[in-house]
């Protein structure tokens, strides 16, 4: 009964969904509110120190709110633009449920931003199919993409996930790309401009490479039972669904299968994007919840036998989220 609710396009889904965050997220209430600025940009930066002042049950509320609006949005974007062959409040139920799944997602952090940033970003680069006046698009996801750099460093190669899908949703138009490179380059120039005003800039471009470009590579996860098992679960999963949409890929409508082409690009940037990070830690990985959401969501809607099956197969899932949260 769980997914056969949310895999209808009923308004009623959209009520729960804030609720089944909520109660992902009540373990967390006793662990930190935000996590390590580390391996926060600047404007990051800002967003915690002003955050910083809030009680931790505020800033734990704030998130959940945070991500309760991406997982409905989604729902929007995967309508919009007819990224699965059906309506359904299954994408979002999802997607709820990976950006809650480990403790380490469950903070005030660089990455909570920069999902909400990529969902705005996604549906302004779906809305480029055969758009007649793509350039105030093109502009704002650059633009966007930029600010989510700034928020983040290893979101600078979102700006690669856009020239692909450039090339995959529109014929080429130099002007374009032109205007894609001054999109993104425009707040690199204004926080260059800041810098160099307050007598900052050579200090903050060699803070930059220091702590993010010239770095090794080291990573701190620990790999607890339950995580191993969440992990083998998760990548079962997602090897099925990517098979399935393999197997279904050519039923789709045309714009249908170049998104879903951009969302399986977004899935191996996301993972490269790690390679970015100071240390990588779980938090990074995060930013796979919308594409593996929606991979996810296509298995269980294209499920039609055996329903109760899929049923018990995503309540054991849930039972071993809670083991790693608690």
């Amino acid at each position: 009964m769980f997914l056969r609710f949310f895999k209808t396009n009923q308004p009623a889904a959209a009520f729960a969904i804030p609720l089944i965050v909520l109660v992902l997220w009540l373990p967390a209430f006793s662990h930190a509110a935000i996590s390590n600025t580390q391996d926060g940009m600047l404007v990051y930066q800002w967003l915690a120190a002003l955050v910083n002042h809030l009680p931790p049950a505020i800033i734990k509320l704030l998130c959940i709110a945070i991500v309760s609006f991406q997982a409905i949005y989604i729902h929007y974007i995967v309508v919009k633009h007819e990224v699965l062959y059906k309506d359904s409040y299954l994408p979002s139920l999802m997607f709820a449920v990976l950006a809650s799944c480990l403790p380490a997602f469950q903070q005030f952090n660089p990455v909570l931003i920069v999902n909400l940033l990529m969902l705005f970003i996604l549906n302004k680069s779906f809305a480029l199919f055969k758009e007649e006046s793509p350039v105030p698009l093109i502009f704002d996801c650059c633009f966007l993409i930029a600010i989510a750099s700034l928020v983040y460093l290893p979101a600078i190669l979102f700006f690669l996930l856009f020239l692909i899908s450039l090339l995959v949703l529109r014929p080429f138009h130099w002007r374009e790309w032109i205007v894609a490179f001054i999109g993104f380059s425009l707040p690199y120039f204004f926080i260059s401009v800041y810098f160099f005003w307050v007598s900052g800039f050579k200090q903050f471009y060699s803070w930059l490479f220091t702590n993010h470009i010239n770095k090794k590579l080291f990573y701190e996860i620990h790999f607890t039972r339950p995580l191993i098992l969440l992990l083998i679960i998760y990548g079962v999963l997602l090897i099925l669904s990517l098979f399935k949409l393999r197997d279904n890929f050519y039923k789709n409508a045309i714009k249908t299968r170049i998104v879903q082409q951009v969302t399986i690009i977004y899935l191996i940037i996301a993972t490269l994007s790690a390679l970015l990070q100071t240390m990588i830690t779980l938090q990074q990985f995060a930013l796979l919840a919308f594409p593996v959401a929606v991979f996810f969501a296509y298995f269980f809607l294209s499920v039609t036998k055996r329903l109760w099956m899929y049923e018990v197969f995503f309540l054991m899932m849930l039972a071993i989220i809670f083991a790693n949260l608690i």
